[in-house]
């Protein structure tokens, strides 16, 4: 049983997730709580959750051109999980470290960094080429999330309700446990290993830099 729902049954439809948070406040139709209220609440929790536990995963491709070493990512995008060119993975730099590579190399892409909504890419390319982007998404749509977090939309729908209802211990509580179980949810199915300077570093620039160069 979850502790936060009582193990129901995983809604499908926005209709399906008001009733199922009904279900928890004991209010079968709208009175106190209305409709527009709870909507309001799940887009909420949607975007905390997806932000938070970047639960949320996409893709989509974008070109570069001869000469171009910048593109834009989409909108809602909070973090690129890889770029594959020719299906391979691009070494990732953060935008800072791009100074040190040769500013005057030409060729196939072999690094990129993601910055203020741009994806950049280096050696400046020698020819057409079209990136997959792999990235995580921020969404209002709650139905965008995987099954396994719906319970913490509801879990924070009820907290909010209870802070409408000035049952501020409750919600305070609630909201406790949304916070750790989001935190579980987050560890146990989407934690990755963090960047670290071992994984960003690029052997022949930590080289050039090493010598003055």
């Amino acid at each position: 049983m979850d502790a936060i729902t009582g193990g129901q049954t995983v809604p499908i439809t926005q209709t399906e997730m008001r009733t199922s948070i009904r279900k928890l406040l004991n209010e079968a139709t709208a009175a106190f709580w209305t409709d527009d209220d709870l909507d309001t609440w799940i887009v909420e929790a949607t975007l905390d959750i997806s932000t938070k536990a970047r639960c949320v995963e996409a893709e989509t491709t974008v070109s570069f051109t001869p000469s171009t070493t910048a593109a834009s990512v989409p909108q809602g995008a909070i973090g690129i999980e890889a770029l594959l060119v020719n299906g391979g993975g691009l070494a990732k730099v953060r935008p800072r470290q791009f100074k040190h590579l040769h500013a005057g190399d030409a060729g196939p892409p072999t690094h990129y960094a993601h910055f203020a909504g741009q994806v950049y890419i280096h050696p400046v390319p020698d020819q057409s080429y079209t990136a997959t982007i792999l990235f995580w998404k921020r969404t209002r749509t709650f139905t965008d999330l995987p099954d396994e977090y719906y319970h913490l939309v509801q879990g924070f729908a009820v907290m909010q309700a209870k802070f409408k209802d000035e049952k501020y211990a409750q919600a305070a509580q609630l909201y406790s446990m949304y916070l750790r179980e989001l935190q579980f949810q987050r560890v146990d199915l989407q934690e990755r290993e963090p960047d670290t300077r071992a994984t960003l570093r690029f052997a022949d620039a930590v080289q050039e830099v090493g010598r003055g160069g």
